[in-house]
């Protein structure tokens, strides 16, 4: 909220949409710090799955739409669409949308959910106000080092933002939790949060 708050331009954030507290988090931080937390179709589809499990989880709709709306990524949408056969999502939340043009009227006014794969729209629709932004970092720090992050961590240099890493634990390795569940000795072991 304070980096927020300290921040004039338009503010970016890498996190996993599937991480349901830390995107609550970041809208609860945009309503203090006066922003409209925009997530993508995806994000705004697990959310307001979620909602229907607690009622008091935001999800883009009018009633949580002054702080939190859907922008709508190409790569994103294209994927969603013939990849996926996931359109109907993407019309599920048309009424939330937040088109680039408002975004580059008042962009201090935004924290936009990016990723790697977003890069392109990024620069094409947010190049001049992206220079000097933020970028909130908020997964495992050691994702930021591979190769897979090497569009958004180039675009970031390109455009001088100022980094600032909101702290997140990454995953243990199966050796690991092999070792955990050795030291401890459990009778039984229920795994969660895997396929």
């Amino acid at each position: 909220t304070e980096t927020l708050k300290t921040s004039s331009s338009i503010a970016f954030v890498c996190a996993s949409a599937q991480n349901i507290d830390r995107i609550v988090t970041l809208f609860r931080a945009c309503i203090q710090s006066g922003r409209k937390l925009l997530v993508d179709p995806y994000a705004a589809h697990l959310l307001c799955e979620m909602n229907r499990y607690n009622p008091r989880l935001p999800f883009p709709s009018p009633a949580f739409g002054k702080n939190l709306g859907v922008y709508y990524p190409r790569y994103l949408c294209r994927h969603m669409r013939l990849k996926l056969a996931a359109g109907e999502i993407l019309d599920e939340f048309d009424s939330q949308r937040v088109w680039p043009a408002e975004i580059r009227r008042h962009p201090g006014k935004y924290l936009l959910l990016v990723r790697n794969n977003t890069v392109a729209d990024l620069s094409r629709e947010f190049g001049p106000i992206a220079d000097g932004a933020l970028l909130l970092y908020s997964l495992w720090l050691g994702y930021w080092e591979m190769k897979s992050m090497a569009k958004l961590k180039n675009w970031v240099a390109k455009h001088n933002l100022s980094f600032f890493n909101c702290h997140t634990s990454g995953h243990a390795t199966a050796t690991d939790l092999r070792s955990l569940a050795d030291a401890l000795g459990p009778r039984r072991i229920i795994p969660i949060h895997t396929t």
